[in-house]
C-alpha cells in the first residue's frame, strides 16, 4: 500500500463524523436500501463483504466450531471466486447435489440431518432476508436449498 493512501486513511480515520455513529454505514458499505436485484455489481459485492458475510460466518461458527476463523468467501463460493464473477455457488463446504433424504427430518444421518436442519431453521431465512426476497413454498419463488444445490430423488 503506498505511502499517500495509508496517510490519507489514517487522516480519514482521525476526521471527526458529521452524524452519530448510529447514522453512518460501516466503512465500504455501498448500496443500502436498494433492493438485492436493483444492486450494481460493486454494491453487491458491498453488501456480501459487510453484511452477508459477518452474519454468515457468526451462523455457521456457532453451529459448528471447525469453522471459527475458516469461514470467508471461499466457503459458499469456493475457490474460483473471482473468475465466475462471484456468481457461481460451487458448493465448496457441502455437497453440489442433495438427495430427498438428506431433506430435514427424512436422513438417518445424524451429522446430515443437523446440517439439514441448520440449513434450513437458519441460513436458509437469514438469506432470504439479506436479499431481500423470501424462502420458497410449493406457491412462491425464493430462496431454497435448491438455490445452491441440485436435488435428485
Amino acid at each position: 500500500m503506498s505511502r499517500a493512501l495509508l496517510v490519507l486513511l489514517a487522516l480519514a480515520a482521525c476526521a471527526e463524523p458529521e452524524d452519530s455513529a448510529e447514522d453512518t454505514e460501516p466503512i465500504g458499505l455501498i448500496g443500502e436500501g436498494v433492493p438485492w436485484l436493483d444492486k450494481t455489481s460493486e454494491e453487491k459485492h458491498s453488501w456480501m463483504t459487510f453484511r452477508v458475510l459477518p452474519q454468515m460466518r457468526e451462523k455457521f461458527e456457532a453451529f459448528d466450531p471447525s469453522y471459527v476463523g475458516e469461514f470467508r468467501c471461499e466457503s459458499c463460493h469456493g475457490t474460483e471466486i473471482e473468475s465466475t464473477g462471484f456468481t457461481t455457488i460451487p458448493h465448496a463446504t457441502g455437497p453440489a447435489e442433495l438427495h430427498l433424504s438428506d431433506w430435514p427430518g427424512q436422513s438417518t444421518d445424524t451429522e446430515v440431518q443437523a446440517y439439514a436442519t441448520f440449513m434450513d431453521d437458519e441460513v436458509v431465512p437469514l438469506m432470504a432476508t439479506l436479499l431481500d426476497t423470501v424462502v420458497a413454498t410449493q406457491t412462491q419463488d425464493g430462496i431454497s436449498c435448491r438455490t445452491c444445490h441440485v436435488v435428485s430423488n
